[in-house]
């Protein structure tokens, strides 16, 4: 039974894009709150300076803290979900787990920290059929064109 309802929620989880905000606003980014609008311009404009590719095509969107309650580091989740969101080479995964990590240390604890990176690491690679997968704004299975060396997921 237990391996039944496991293939049911994968099915149901498999390779979904998420397609709007899975929060209200407003959205908190350093510092400031921002409408669905503006996030989503903030997240293409980081996309576009950390990577050399296209903007995914499906525009950004956020969950907060993906399968995990939201607190006073949802700002943390929101900006790590901008990097999943716009991908790139799975080298950039770790960097912004990492980010992901500190600050939600700074704004919890070190253990929570732990558990919300280990959560991240191992429910995050490109390959793994979730809406928060790495790349999640490109089509399942996600595939990164500059990723040749990419050793990750």
């Amino acid at each position: 039974m237990r391996c039944l309802i496991t293939a049911a929620l994968l099915l149901v989880a498999a390779g979904c894009t998420p397609e709007s905000h899975r929060i209200p606003a407003p959205y908190p980014f350093q510092g400031k709150e921002y409408s669905a609008p503006e996030i989503e311009a903030i997240a293409a404009d980081n996309c576009r300076s950390e990577t050399s590719s296209d903007l995914p095509p499906n525009v950004f969107s956020t969950d907060g803290c993906s399968m995990w309650p939201d607190g006073d580091y949802r700002e943390c989740c929101i900006e790590h979900d901008m990097h999943y969101w716009c991908g790139g080479p799975t080298q950039r995964r770790g960097p912004a787990d990492e980010q992901l990590r500190e600050c939600v240390a700074a704004r919890s604890n070190k253990i929570h920290a732990f558990v919300v990176y280990t959560g991240t690491r191992l429910g995050g690679g490109r390959l793994m059929p979730f809406s928060w997968r790495w790349g999640y704004g490109y089509p399942y299975p996600y595939s990164p064109t500059d990723d040749s060396e990419a050793t990750e997921d």
